[in-house]
């Protein structure tokens, strides 16, 4: 038996025998799956970084494809798994889905940037589906942008005037004392302008008169405006009256030389004139004229000028400026607001004055002179003004003829610093066929007179239509002097047969504080006449209504 085992033969047989009877047990512990067998560099532990399912390249990742594709995060970045904290789902600012401008706070778009892994990239928040930005509701035609209510109809005219009314704009030059323009000047930009230029002046103070020599053409006025929003000034004195500072430094004022031009938005103070005009067909507008030597505006011998929406106030404040005995005594503080002169004796007519406040003069609000020349001053057309505080609120010197002074409100309290005495709404000397109605004369003052009608010839005038609240019964009739104003007038003239007479209050909304619009219970309401009546009324409101009579005065109460 022990030979049996120790031979070698046998013992080989022992070897195989035995692993016979244990290797069916065994086997199931060495079988290796298929997959197992294959090439250790496709393991799923070690395969190279190109193909891992975690951290492919960005052009073959379903979790980062490229920006234009990519669902979760169109970012150019690389394994979801593994982004730099910059390159984070959760912190890409910029073009996260989660975190897309501008976010609003406590919603969940807005959370703060987080370095954890994306758990599951959440589905891209429905970025809250912009609520369907409703088609933008068919633009609603704005609401047929409701016509400005009538109350400021396009009343397109200069009145009696020939005079130009709108800018063209076929050039717009640029006036800034910054140097940001196209000139620093003023009177370069006009010396230098064309039919048809715009000029528009920027902020400042400019110290220089202004002339205007080139002429536009009807169709192609120069405009000489303010830039818009701002509000330059013209003060050729430098802040003081043109005889204390520089009396021989030219002409220190506005002057129209020229024809066809439009002048607006200034403020033009401290000239010798504010606006001295010799050429006809021109359009001063806007502008607020003040502390002027003599007159605010000035028109010497030429027709067609159109005069409107200015404030004219406080000129002639100079010592010794505007002496006139007719006055009663020396008025050495404030001329006219406005001044049409025939001085020349060869035509000043055709002349609108609209709308314009002129107070504070110690001349008249509007002032005519024609020096008794045979060419007379006509057609002059004077409505919807505020004339207050002045000595003669119009006065007409000779040669005036057919002129309209219509729906004006003339108010006569404080007056300037004067010598004068007998302030007098309306004074005519030697003029005929003017016509005055749909007026209101108001003052609270015993010294301020109605009427003074200076001789025979200047009777052949008209009023009617008016409103008139005056304490004084000192009037002038023919050369006459008279104290019965409220007892005899309307008899002793045979005017104003429907005017209201002699101490009806008005009914301005604030006498005080210088408001004259009408209040509902206003006297003046309907009771003007709509045949010499304005258009338009001084806030550019509709006067006329069907049925009704326009109201009296500057106001068309609505």
């Amino acid at each position: 038996m022990i030979q049996f085992f120790t031979s070698s033969a046998s013992f080989k047989w022992i070897i195989v025998v035995s692993m016979l009877l244990v290797f069916p047990l065994e086997a199931s512990a060495f079988r290796v799956s298929p997959t197992a067998t294959s090439e250790p560099s496709r393991s799923t532990a070690s395969r190279t970084p190109s193909r891992s399912t975690a951290s492919r390249t960005p052009s073959r990742s379903t979790a980062s494809r490229t920006p234009s594709r990519s669902t979760a995060s169109r970012t150019p970045s690389r394994s979801t798994a593994s982004r730099t904290p910059s390159r984070s789902t959760a912190s890409r600012a910029s073009r996260s889905t989660a975190s897309r401008t501008p976010t609003r706070v406590g919603s969940a778009g807005s959370k703060s940037p987080s370095r954890r892994d994306p758990e599951p990239t959440p589905a891209p928040t429905p970025v809250p589906t912009p609520t369907p930005t409703k088609a933008p509701s068919p633009t609603q035609s704005p609401s047929p942008t409701q016509a400005p209510a009538p109350a400021t109809p396009v009343i397109t005219d200069s009145g009696v005037s020939d005079a130009p009314l709108e800018p063209v704009s076929l050039r717009v030059v640029v006036v800034a004392k910054d140097g940001s323009g196209d000139y620093s000047s003023i009177q370069n930009a006009v010396d230098n302008a064309r039919a048809g230029d715009t000029i528009q002046v920027k902020n400042g103070v400019y110290n220089e008169g202004v002339v205007f020599k080139i002429s536009g053409t009807s169709s192609k006025p120069i405009t000489l405006i303010n830039y818009p929003g701002h509000s330059p000034v013209i003060d050729p004195g430098r802040g003081k009256y043109p005889s204390e500072c520089c009396p021989s430094d030219g002409p220190l004022r506005v002057e129209f030389r020229a024809e066809w031009i439009i002048m607006e938005g200034f403020e033009i103070r401290y000239g010798w004139d504010g606006v001295k005009v010799f050429k006809p067909h021109n359009t001063i507008r806007n502008n607020w004229i003040h502390h002027n030597r003599y007159q605010g505006v000035l028109v010497i011998s030429t027709d067609d000028i159109f005069i409107v929406g200015n404030t004219v106030e406080k000129n002639g404040t100079d010592p010794g400026a505007c002496y006139d005995s007719a006055w009663g005594g020396e008025s050495p503080r404030h001329c006219h607001a406005v001044y049409i002169s025939d001085y020349s004796c060869t035509s000043a007519s055709n002349i609108t004055i609209r709308g314009n406040v002129l107070s504070n003069q110690g001349g008249s609000g509007v002032n005519f002179n024609g020096y008794g020349c045979s060419t007379k001053i006509q057609n002059t057309l004077i409505e919807n003004n505020v004339i207050e505080n002045t000595h003669y609120g119009t006065a007409m010197w000779y040669s005036v003829q057919g002129s309209m002074v219509v729906n004006n409100t003339f108010v006569i309290g404080q007056i300037p610093n004067t010598n004068a005495t007998n302030h007098t709404f309306v004074a005519v000397w030697g003029s005929t066929g003017n016509v005055f109605k749909n007026n209101i004369f108001y003052s609270e003052r015993s010294d301020v007179q109605a009427v003074q009608i200076n001789d025979a010839e200047s009777g052949q005038n008209t009023f009617d239509y008016n409103l008139w609240n005056v304490k004084s019964e000192t009037w002038v009739w023919k050369s006459s002097w008279r104290s019965d104003f409220s007892s005899s007038y309307k008899t002793a003239t045979g005017w104003d047969k429907n005017s209201q007479c002699c101490k009806v209050d008005p009914g301005f909304y604030s006498l005080a504080n210088g408001i004259y619009h009408l209040k509902a219970d206003s006297p003046a309401r309907d009771r003007g006449q709509n045949s010499t009546c304005s258009a338009i009324d001084f806030d550019q409101e509709p006067r006329l209504e069907a049925g009704n009579a326009c109201d009296v005065g500057m106001d068309e109460y609505l």
